[in-house]
């Protein structure tokens, strides 16, 4: 019988588990030898994550009062994303603020649903990141998304 055969009965069988290397690569990058976590299994762990902001209907220029996130950790932000479900008849701008000053914007053209921005904004630890609407031109129902990989060290 062939070995890739016999890889095949077995792998079939159950009786080796196929995903068990990477669980154990993920415990070694995750863990120090002495059991601990290690200062950056974070990052390994969660390498993208996101946070979302929904608008429900037409939002007021300025900063939006409800929207604050404290970043404990210094991260990146990535990407910035905007879908409406009332598509603007105008143009819809906001800003991302970090530490009240604005870093990025994202738009959503007359006649679209959405609207992208890639980002390679720093956020220091414990800053604070807020949206900043620049013009409504309509829109309505927001779904506002930033998504962030948190820094090692200093951001």
């Amino acid at each position: 019988m062939a070995d890739q055969q016999m890889v095949r009965i077995i792998l079939h069988s159950g009786a080796i588990d196929r995903d068990a290397p990477k669980r154990e690569r993920a415990m070694r990058q995750a863990f120090r030898t002495d059991g601990k976590l290690r200062p950056d299994a974070l990052t390994a762990a969660l390498p993208w994550m996101r946070l979302d902001a929904l608008v429900p209907g037409a939002p007021a220029l300025g900063l939006l009062p409800v929207v604050a996130w404290r970043f404990p950790q210094p991260c990146t932000i990535h990407r910035l994303d905007a879908l409406c479900t009332t598509v603007p008849t105008g143009t819809f701008g906001v800003w991302l603020t970090v530490n009240g000053v604005d870093a990025e914007n994202v738009a959503i053209s007359a006649g679209q649903s959405s609207g992208t921005s890639g980002a390679a904004i720093a956020v220091p630890a414990g800053g604070i990141v807020r949206w900043r609407v620049s013009s409504i031109g309509g829109a309505a129902d927001l779904t506002l998304t930033i998504h962030y990989t948190i820094t090692q060290g200093g951001a």
